[in-house]
């Protein structure tokens, strides 16, 4: 059975007067897919995704979640160079046909301004991170440039 996972963290965007804003953290790219032909894990969706049809932007879903190995390394990144306190859950497997991804949820919002965490930033992570609000990712991106900043 494969164990992904989902990571989260909750903050209060005092500026913008909301408190407790869900933040969903996702990965945005590694260097190696889960799932397909070339996936590390397993060469279809398979227990990830439900029975039937799904669309490409389903399968983009199912590669945002993160490995035991990446959680764990991303709660330390976040911990000790964003300054941030994340939580790690397991996925709810699997995810329904028709999820979209993060990507594509900021993407009709018109959203297209996220902030990105991944090597080429001098950290020691070697995947991509992003960062979803539930209500509005503007907010959370800004809390992230001056609180959580990278030290």
């Amino acid at each position: 059975m494969i164990r992904l996972f989902e990571v989260t963290e909750v903050v209060d965007l005092i500026s913008a007067g909301r408190k407790n804003v869900h933040c969903h953290w996702f990965v945005i790219l590694r260097k190696r897919p889960l799932f397909g032909p070339n996936g590390s894990l397993q060469p279809d969706y398979l227990g990830v995704i439900a029975a039937g049809a799904h669309d490409q932007d389903c399968e983009f879903a199912a590669e945002e979640f993160f490995t035991a190995d990446e959680a764990k390394a991303f709660a330390e990144f976040a911990r000790t160079r964003l300054h941030i306190r994340v939580k790690i859950e397991p996925a709810k497997l699997p995810i329904s046909n028709d999820s979209k991804s993060f990507e594509a949820l900021l993407a009709e919002r018109g959203c297209h301004d996220m902030l990105v965490l991944h090597d080429s930033a001098g950290n020691e992570l070697d995947f991509a991170v992003g960062c979803y609000d539930e209500d509005a990712q503007e907010e959370v991106t800004e809390h992230m440039r001056a609180g959580g900043k990278l030290s």
